[in-house]
């Protein structure tokens, strides 16, 4: 069963061949944690995009052909989705740059750019 063949959050534990499999993903791409390379093996083994602003993992998740978001795409989406403001989106989206994340925002390679608008600012 794939994780999202009945939606929700579901617990997975590897078996003993897949941690070999992830141990040896790990020393291919050094340039990422161990936990960093358990959730790329598990997106790839589930067809899953990933959501993160980490260059390296940007990068491993580009060789192994897995799809990224990142966190603007994430508040993008509950915006759309009515769970939030775009405003509260913005707010959240500048709280992650400075003061959760910020190294990844201030390295220029990381591409972010976040497209939501206060509908005050927004012209029709």
């Amino acid at each position: 069963m794939s994780p999202d063949d009945s939606g929700g959050i579901y617990l997975i534990t590897l078996t003993t061949g897949e941690l070999e499999e992830v141990y040896e993903m790990s020393l291919t791409h050094s340039e990422i944690t161990f936990t960093e390379c358990t959730v790329l093996y598990m997106a790839a083994k589930y067809c899953q995009a990933i959501v993160t602003a980490d260059p390296g993992m940007k990068k491993v998740a580009g060789k192994l052909h897995i799809t990224v978001y990142g966190y603007e795409w994430i508040l993008e989406q509950m915006v759309m989705s009515g769970i939030i403001s775009a405003t509260t989106a913005i707010e959240k989206f500048r709280e992650i740059k400075t003061r959760i994340n910020p190294p990844f925002f201030r390295a220029s390679d990381t591409g972010i750019s976040f497209r939501l608008q206060p509908a005050e600012e927004v012209k029709s």
